[in-house]
């Protein structure tokens, strides 16, 4: 059986280490190595932006259709055994085996989860994960809001936290979901299990940029909303802005805006994604190399085209899970998320996605097409920055 590590081994040589720690391939391949490919198709890394420590998480998706090879007919074939000695990873494991039940409040209402893993500051990386579960996308309460979502508040919170979470916490996470402005929602919701606990990460989107510093208000947030509000006019012209903060017994002061860009068409990407890095770096959240680093990071591959077999021979009688199909992997840049927090300086973090995925022979010519475009694209930028400073980290990805 095929383990993440086999595809994150196909992506290492694409990372540079303007982006990750030299140590940090080593310590991706320890997590990855202990989970089946076949659960997951996509993962990615966290990178500290301008950081002195190239600080590095890895992450995974998990979807419905993962979870029905997995976690389905009472019991879990994605985790060791090794890892359920650990009481958080017996939560994760109920929190997956009531997913899987068809009867359950959360088969339908959770769409998909995040394993996000601490690699630099957290010791055992494997030992005390990030964790968050999507939704359908949670809109503003009802006015009865004591009774709506009792999914979220009586089942799937319980189940990551070993108990109810805390009155004042959940009265928290109720007023912020009831103050939602009409077209927004709460997409995500995390918990650390390396850091303070009860301590929640709410992901919100839909947002219209002007009444994100009147939204943080009327919750309580303790932030600066005056360098809120200088932010936001900043960032708006250049990303699709989602808001991310901290729940606790109260609202947290740190603001995390995760800027994207419209994915919908790559015509003009790359030009938007060089834009909004050009900001990150005027404003010191970014260095060129960095900037050089990801937008150099996308890509395209396919089996075919490197003469590999790049499918989990466990499927099925051992031969390819997808017939006429070919098996693909994609590189992209993400999104950023641009953080403010007072008392410290703004500070950024770039999100690397890869996604592998299967596609009948058109398609895979039409991505080999649209990548290539984009390379040809970044390599015309690059060509147009100052003598010798881009070409200056084409040495630097890991061998």
């Amino acid at each position: 059986m095929l383990k993440i590590v086999d595809y994150l081994d196909l992506v290492i040589p694409h990372l540079s280490l303007r982006l990750v720690s030299p140590e940090s391939p080593v310590k991706m391949r320890s997590v990855a190595s202990q989970f089946p490919a076949a659960l997951t198709r996509c993962f990615g890394f966290e990178c500290h932006l301008n950081s002195q420590a190239a600080e590095t998480d890895f992450l995974f998706s998990i979807t419905r259709p993962e979870r029905d090879v997995f976690f389905k007919g009472g019991q879990q074939r994605a985790f060791d055994s090794s890892l359920l000695i650990h009481p958080l990873w017996k939560r994760i494991s109920d929190f997956y085996q009531v997913w899987a039940d068809p009867n359950s409040v959360l088969h339908s209402n959770v769409l998909q989860t995040s394993l996000e893993f601490d690699l630099e500051r957290s010791g055992d990386a494997l030992s005390r994960p990030g964790f968050f579960f999507g939704s359908k996308k949670i809109p503003p309460a009802r006015p009865n809001l004591f009774h709506n979502f009792d999914w979220l508040y009586k089942t799937a919170l319980p189940l990551l936290a070993g108990a109810r979470l805390p009155r004042a916490v959940e009265d928290t996470l109720r007023r912020c979901i009831a103050r939602l402005p009409a077209g927004s929602y709460m997409y995500a919701i995390g918990a650390f299990y390396a850091r303070e606990i009860p301590h929640l990460r709410v992901c919100i989107g839909g947002l219209d940029p002007a009444r994100i510093t009147l939204y943080l208000e009327e919750i309580g947030c303790p932030a600066d909303l005056n360098e809120l509000r200088h932010a936001i006019a900043e960032l708006a012209p250049l990303a699709q802005i989602h808001l991310t903060m901290d729940i606790g017994e109260g609202v947290g002061p740190k603001i995390g805006f995760e800027c994207r860009q419209d994915s919908s068409t790559y015509i003009g990407l790359q030009a938007r994604e060089s834009a909004f890095l050009e900001y990150l770096q005027r404003i010191g959240c970014c260095s060129a190399e960095e900037k050089y680093a990801l937008l150099r990071f996308p890509g395209f591959m396919d089996s075919r085209a490197a003469g590999q077999d790049w499918y989990d021979r466990s499927q099925g009688d051992g031969g390819e899970p997808h017939p006429g199909l070919v098996s693909t992997v994609r590189r992209d840049l993400s999104h950023i998320k641009v953080v403010i927090q007072p008392g410290k300086p703004v500070s950024a973090k770039a999100y690397l996605q890869v996604v592998h995925d299967w596609f009948p022979p058109s398609a895979v010519l039409r991505y080999a097409l649209i990548y290539q475009a984009r390379e040809k694209e970044t390599a015309h930028y690059l060509k147009n920055q100052p003598s010798g400073e881009a070409a200056a980290t084409d040495g630097e990805r890991i061998a």
